[in-house]
C-alpha cells in the first residue's frame, strides 16, 4: 500500500497492508545469494519469571520439530539440492524468522518463512529427543570447572535473577511443557502486523516484490 526509496543507502522500503514492512537493497557482494531478516518487539519479555526458560526454548524446539505437513527429517529430504535455509527465532526482546537462499530458491525461503507463521508443528517425538539432548549436554558441561565458574558469577552478578539460566537444572529441564512452548509460539507469530523484514543480496527488486507480496503479505494480522 506504500513504497518508499531512499537513495542515500539505496534501498527500497514497502508497506503492507497487514502492517508489514519491507526493506531491500541489492547488492553484488555475491552472485548468488539472499539474506533475510526479520523482528518484531516482544520476545520473552512478556511471560512470567515461572515460564522463562520454556519461552526461551521454544523456537529452537519448533525449529527440530519441522514445519506444516513436514516432520524435520521429512523436510530435510524435501530441501536437499535445494540452497536455502530457514528458522524461527525468540530473543528476550523480538521474536522473528532468518534465512538465506540462492536466487532460485528465493520462493522456497518464503514459503518456509510463511509456514514457521501460520503452521508451525507440534511433534512430541521431536521434543523428547531435545529434552534428552539437553540433559545430556549440561551434564558433560558440569563437568568442566569453568562453566561452573560463569554459571556462579552470573547468579552473583544478577543476584539470582530467574532469567539468568547458564546450567539449568535437571528439574528446570523436566520441567519444560510442550503446550507452554507451543502456545507461547503460536502467540509470537499470529499477528504480523508490525514486523519488518529485510532482504540484501543479488536481486532484482521488481523481479521479488510480487513473491514478498504474495507470501508475506498473506501472513495473518488482527
Amino acid at each position: 500500500i506504500n513504497t518508499t526509496v531512499n537513495d542515500e543507502f539505496e534501498y527500497t522500503e514497502i508497506q503492507l497492508d497487514n502492517g508489514v514492512i519491507v526493506v531491500m537493497k541489492s547488492t553484488d557482494f555475491k552472485n548468488d545469494e539472499i539474506i533475510m531478516n526479520s523482528y518484531s518487539e516482544g520476545g520473552t519479555s512478556i511471560v512470567s519469571d515461572s515460564d522463562y526458560f520454556s519461552a526461551s526454548l521454544s523456537s529452537a524446539i519448533i525449529s527440530q520439530s519441522g514445519v506444516g505437513p513436514f516432520t524435520n527429517v521429512d523436510l530435510t529430504k524435501y530441501l536437499t539440492g535445494k540452497v536455502v535455509q530457514v528458522a524461527p527465532q525468540i530473543s528476550s526482546l523480538t521474536q522473528g524468522v532468518s534465512g538465506s537462499s540462492s536466487k532460485k530458491d528465493f520462493e522456497t525461503m518464503l514459503q518456509l518463512t510463511f509456514l514457521y507463521f501460520t503452521q508451525p508443528r507440534k511433534d512430541q517425538d521431536a521434543f523428547d529427543a531435545f529434552k534428552s539432548k539437553l540433559v545430556n549436554q549440561f551434564k558433560f558441561l558440569l563437568s568442566n570447572p569453568q562453566v561452573v565458574f560463569y554459571d556462579t558469577l552470573y547468579k552473583l552478578a544478577t543476584s539470582n535473577d530467574a532469567r539468568t539460566i547458564v546450567i539449568p537444572t535437571d528439574e528446570e529441564i523436566n520441567n519444560v511443557n510442550l503446550d507452554k512452548v507451543y502456545d507461547f509460539y503460536k502467540d509470537r507469530f499470529s499477528d504480523a502486523e508490525g514486523f519488518k523484514f529485510f532482504f540484501i543480496g543479488s536481486f532484482n527488486i521488481d523481479s521479488i516484490a510480487p513473491l514478498i507480496t504474495k507470501y508475506l503479505g498473506s501472513l495473518p494480522a488482527t
